[in-house]
């Protein structure tokens, strides 16, 4: 265990005298460097350590939430508690015996500390300069890359038994490129390259080969690019666009706390919401399987406890098409005569653990990229996107291509000019047909709560085709 075991210890100890029904205590510490280069030229560097204790206690099923970086402070908290007279939300505290108890930790093969910022800094000035100066018809008017790492550390006891210690390092890199043609211009931003694990990461990324083939490809879109035709055609999806879509309209709307009106003020509700799903679990085609699995090693949303001390697992969101699992916490789980499923999570000591994703996507199946066009005559590639947008119920959902492609005849051709797809929830996943044996995940920082907490997630999946959808023109 961490040098920090033993506090959280007495801090349990000194709560337990006080006849809380439930106790949770946790320190929490998250160190972060980034720096940004733009243009070659880095703009800034930042360092920031948090550090703290946190306790959340239920009474008379009323929970309580504590916070200090100082124990002591944390402890005069509890002293002065006195229960308020309030019409509770929740039914009971889940007691729950898959309780995680030990430690674990993300191995480095290359610790991100031994790798000074100078010799960091010198390597995206290189890559930004190979890229740079790649002979291309298109005018880069700018290149930003971001370069993010940061060290987790929780240690969380409960009164019925965790004790956890985790440990976690993250490595992430966002780019931003403006390019243009003649009138034609693109303004990408993009997180896709992020991992748990040491400096082994960035290497991993070959991050010039990843960037020059970008800017190439962005640089075709401009040079010979046409708007596509405005018809229903046959739609294939990257596992890019698949990630934000399982992100955005399985897991948030997956979240028990979302669908019982926690964040109806701040973010809105969830189409599930009022849904008897004792009685209707039908929701997209029989191909149709969206997961969220924190045990994914080496991945960005990685945790095997979550922070109320729960055993972390893999689940089904969505199975064979149907509703199977909801993300649930150990508050919301009594609501629906249920188990936690160790999805709680919170961003820093100050912020009370929230239902969360970790690694959301959809599953894979055996299927070749090849073999899941071959039958699409006239159709479209969407390899990444350059905008999406969804509503507050995560039902109404578009989508404007950036890397797009015709399908012509079973195969890829030309480059599509941002053509638009608009579709509701509901449509989507019953008109994907098919999945292809691909998997590829992409970082991401996710968003929830007030104030805002971000946690860092992977979002992905293969490549989805999709029947029969309605293609626009972006601006029509």
């Amino acid at each position: 265990m961490s040098d920090r075991s033993d506090d959280v210890e007495r801090i349990l100890h000194y709560a337990e005298k006080r006849g809380f029904d439930y106790i949770e205590v946790r320190y929490h510490s998250l160190g972060v460097q980034n720096f940004s280069v733009l243009n070659g030229i880095t703009t800034n560097v930042n360092f920031s350590l948090s550090s703290g204790f946190s306790v959340r206690v239920a009474k008379d099923n009323t929970l309580y939430f504590f916070s200090s970086p100082d124990q002591q402070k944390l402890k005069e908290s509890l002293d002065y508690f006195h229960p308020i007279d309030s019409r509770p939300w929740i039914p009971s505290i889940e007691m729950n015996e898959n309780l995680y108890k030990g430690d674990y930790e993300v191995p480095q093969k290359t610790p991100l500390d031994i790798v000074s910022l100078e010799e960091k800094i010198k390597y995206m000035k290189g890559v930004t300069k190979e890229v740079t100066d790649i002979k291309i018809s298109s005018k880069i008017i700018s290149l930003e890359i971001d370069y993010i790492e940061s060290m987790e550390v929780k240690d969380v006891v409960t009164s019925d038994g965790a004790k956890v210690h985790g440990k976690v390092p993250r490595v992430w890199n966002l780019y931003s490129i403006v390019m243009k043609n003649g009138d034609i211009s693109i303004n990408t931003f993009a997180d896709e390259l992020g991992s748990s694990g040491g400096y082994e990461v960035v290497n991993s990324w070959n991050l010039s080969e990843y960037l020059s083939g970008k800017v190439k490809s962005f640089d075709e879109i401009l040079t010979k690019g046409r708007p596509p035709s405005t018809s229903t055609q046959d739609i294939v999806l990257s596992g890019q666009i698949a990630g934000i879509i399982a992100h955005e309209s399985a897991g948030h709307p997956f979240e028990a706390d979302r669908i019982l009106g926690r964040e109806g003020a701040q973010a809105g509700m969830s189409y599930l919401t009022g849904r008897d799903l004792n009685l209707d679990r039908s929701f997209g085609s029989e191909v149709v399987n969206v997961i969220d699995d924190p045990t994914l090693p080496y991945s960005m949303g990685f945790f095997l406890s979550d922070d109320e001390g729960i055993t972390a697992r893999r689940k089904f969101l969505i199975k064979n098409g149907k509703i199977d699992e909801l993300l649930q916490s150990r508050t919301t789980s009594t609501k629906f005569n249920v188990k936690s499923n160790g999805s709680v999570r919170a961003s820093d000591f100050t912020g009370e653990p929230l239902i969360r994703m970790s690694n959301t996507f959809f599953l894979p199946s055996s299927m070749k990229f090849e073999e899941m066009i071959e039958d699409i005559d006239d159709g479209i590639f969407m390899k990444s996107f350059m905008e999406w947008n969804i509503d507050d119920l995560r039902w109404s959902q578009r989508y404007v291509g950036l890397e797009a492609y015709e399908i012509k005849k079973g195969e890829i051709g030309s480059p599509v000019l941002f053509p638009v797809f608009e579709a509701d929830t509901g449509k989507i996943y019953n008109s994907i047909v098919a999945v292809d044996n691909t998997l590829s995940f992409y970082a991401g920082m996710c968003g929830k709560g007030e104030p805002s907490q971000g946690v860092p997630v992977w979002m992905g999946g293969p490549d989805l085709k999709l029947k029969g959808m309605q293609v626009k023109r972006l601006g029509d």
